[in-house]
């Protein structure tokens, strides 16, 4: 055989070898579910959508859509010109093929504020029933932490199918941007083959893909939907709050905020305040809180700044019960970062400070303050206490090291040294 014929068969075996599929179904042909059909398309990828709804389907196969979202008629036509998509109402799959579906079906919310598992399943159900050869789920829908695993281990009877978390961060008439160009894409998997196909079908998006484990994927989309809710229900309670008081204008409040110059820029400064620890401190936080939940109760608005107080002690006391419960009061423990945040010296109303009193309080004795800016303030504030402070830790086999404040030169400290060892209250390593 000539050379040539070699080379080719080689780049053709090599081809072969590395398409883990050879078509993409997309099931549930929603908003979300169309976006990601489409999407697919866009980046050459063939692409079966079905959904059960007869009207939906008809209606895609004549060019239409049946909702409003920017982009998707324009990218549907091209994909119907291109060959590139079809549409059917029912799961009907060929022997010789691997396919990969992505599950965009409704997770409604039920009388008992739980989610409705009934489309997901009976969906998965059909899959098995009617797959051949290797099918690869991912599953797009909203659903509690724990949904995929629980799938895996009481639903999955079929050894040919495979399931992973991949949650959608999409914005309803924002759907094509938000898929096309994300700020991330998240899978979480059991199986290791999840991995090279995601980076295989996600390759062309140039969007960096998180892998986690599936629980990890489905909090990371509940995380961020509260967060969302939150901020909503922040801005109203305020709003409700400044309707009982006299004289306030409430438009021109809301829009000074949306000038802090933390919200621009990328990354915006204020993704730092979106990070868990030990609570927040400080001077003007923790008084300002408090004096604020005590002025609304008058109106009735206390109850969501009590809950901020509430949450800021009960993050506190978790890690403390942590510390005491994997070390011992004559262990060596060095405490990394004392000052309330970085780039300060100010130790005052400092979580980490609340942390050193704590364990002194409970017989800790050999304590090693370490913060960078800091130092003075701590010779002063613990000059009677045999305290030793320093600027930079060592490291010592039998030591403890807890990241309080997480300045950029301890969290590279930490991560050089066993996990066993450290205790991390910033969640950085």
């Amino acid at each position: 055989m000539e050379l040539k014929n070699i080379f080719y068969f080689y780049k053709l075996k090599k081809k072969l070898m590395n398409n883990l599929f050879d078509e993409i179904c997309v099931i549930g042909l929603g908003f979300v579910g169309l976006t990601t059909a489409l999407s697919f398309t866009n980046k050459n990828f063939k692409v079966i959508g079905i959904d059960d709804n007869e009207d939906v389907i008809n209606s895609l196969k004549k060019r239409k859509i049946l909702f409003n979202e920017p982009f998707l008629r324009s990218k549907l036509i091209k994909a119907i010109k291109n060959k590139k998509i079809r549409f059917e109402k029912n799961l009907d799959f060929l022997e010789n093929k691997n396919y990969i579906f992505f599950i965009c079906v409704g997770t409604p919310v039920n009388a008992k504020s739980e989610y409705s598992l009934k489309n997901l399943h009976q969906t998965i159900d059909l899959i098995q029933k009617k797959i051949y050869k290797k099918g690869y789920i991912f599953i797009k829908s909203t659903v509690i932490p724990g949904t995929t695993k629980s799938i895996i281990n009481s639903k999955i009877k079929n050894n040919n199918l495979k399931i992973c978390s991949n949650p959608e961060f999409l914005r309803e008439g924002k759907a094509w941007e938000d898929f096309n160009f994300a700020d991330k894409i998240v899978v979480g998997y059991e199986d290791e083959i999840f991995k090279k196909i995601s980076k295989q079908i996600y390759k062309k998006f140039n969007t960096k893909v998180t892998f986690v484990n599936s629980i990890t994927a489905e909090f990371s989309k509940q995380l961020s939907n509260a967060f969302l809710s939150n901020l909503i229900s922040f801005s109203n309670n305020f709003a409700i709050l400044g309707e009982k008081l006299k004289y306030v204008d409430i438009k021109t409040a809301f829009n000074s905020l949306r000038l802090d110059k933390r919200f621009f820029g990328y990354p915006a400064l204020i993704s730092s305040y979106i990070h868990p620890g030990l609570g927040f401190g400080g001077y003007c936080l923790p008084k300002d809180i408090k004096a604020l939940s005590k002025f609304s109760k008058k109106y009735n608005q206390n109850s969501f700044f009590e809950k901020i107080v509430k949450t800021n002690d009960q993050i506190f006391n978790m890690h403390l019960k942590k510390i005491l419960k994997m070390t011992k009061t004559k262990d060596k423990i060095y405490i990394l970062g004392l000052s309330f945040k970085e780039g300060t010296d100010d130790i005052r109303f400092s979580k980490s400070i609340d942390l050193v009193d704590r364990l002194l309080k409970n017989k800790y004795k050999n304590l090693i303050l370490c913060d960078p800016l800091s130092y003075n303030n701590l010779i002063n504030y613990y000059k009677l206490k045999k305290i030793i402070i320093k600027k930079i830790p060592n490291y010592e086999k039998n030591a403890f090291y807890i990241l309080s404040t997480p300045y950029k030169k301890y969290v590279n400290f930490i991560k050089k040294i066993p996990k066993k060892q450290v205790i991390d209250t910033r969640y950085m390593i």
